[in-house]
């Protein structure tokens, strides 16, 4: 066989008269076309869905990371720009205190509204009002254009919630960073009705995705002043 063209998971090449296009984890299962350009593009199609698989699969492990409740724990893991650079064990009154959080892990920071508690966990922050009920989740989003990872966000997170449906994505900035931001409503894994919006940020040398849940019974209003406070403010640091 005379490989031709090779790309993280197919190949393809020429047998005799014939073209072939292989996946090389399963090397017995091929593809055979009677042309090199049919080859050549079926190739190319198989390698872009699969880039788009990874890029799904590796938000999927993000957001689930990223949405974990944030309502039970005692304590917080808080980083301030403004104070030492080692990692700190903050309780959340301490964290509404030092209104400045910086992930040093996650290249990223913003403005903690008071009275919010804080926990992070290496790239992933989450953020949560006094009484529980909006929780703010921001973590690393896969690199490339912002409109497949804004796509891929909320198609991951449609399988862990039922009933999701959103709106398409709109662009926006979150500080001053070009973003696409998509509402929407869904089932939690609790059974509960939530309202949620789902953010992803091109932040130049990474992207970042920011995600907001609230109760629907809840009114959503009272929360926008503060949720606002941290979008408006979200800062991504300089350096891979």
């Amino acid at each position: 066989m005379e490989v031709i063209g090779s790309g993280k998971r197919y190949s393809w090449g020429r047998r005799g008269d014939a073209y072939y296009v292989w996946d090389k984890r399963s090397p017995g299962e091929s593809l055979g076309h009677a042309g090199k350009d049919n080859a050549d593009r079926e190739f190319r199609w198989l390698e872009q869905e699969e880039r788009i698989r990874r890029r799904r699969r590796r938000t999927r492990l993000l957001i689930a990371a990223g949405l974990v409740c944030v309502a039970a724990a005692p304590a917080a893991i808080v980083r301030f720009a403004d104070g030492p650079s080692s990692e700190q064990r903050a309780d959340p009154a301490e964290a509404a205190r030092r209104e400045r959080y910086v992930d040093a892990e996650g290249g990223y920071g913003f403005r903690v509204p008071g009275g919010w508690s804080v926990r992070g966990s290496g790239s992933t922050t989450q953020v949560a009002s006094p009484d529980g009920n909006a929780v703010v989740s921001i973590l690393v989003a896969p690199p490339g254009d912002i409109e497949a990872a804004s796509e891929a966000s909320v198609e991951s997170i449609s399988a862990d919630w039922t009933d999701a449906q959103s709106e398409a994505p709109r662009p926006r900035t979150v500080g001053d960073l070009p973003a696409l931001s998509a509402g929407g409503t869904a089932i939690d894994g609790s059974g509960a009705p939530i309202r949620f919006l789902s953010i992803v940020i091109d932040s130049g040398t990474r992207n970042h995705a920011i995600w907001v849940t609230v109760p629907q019974a809840v009114d959503a209003g009272s929360f926008l002043p503060s949720i606002e406070k941290i979008l408006a403010s979200f800062k991504a640091l300089e350096g891979p």
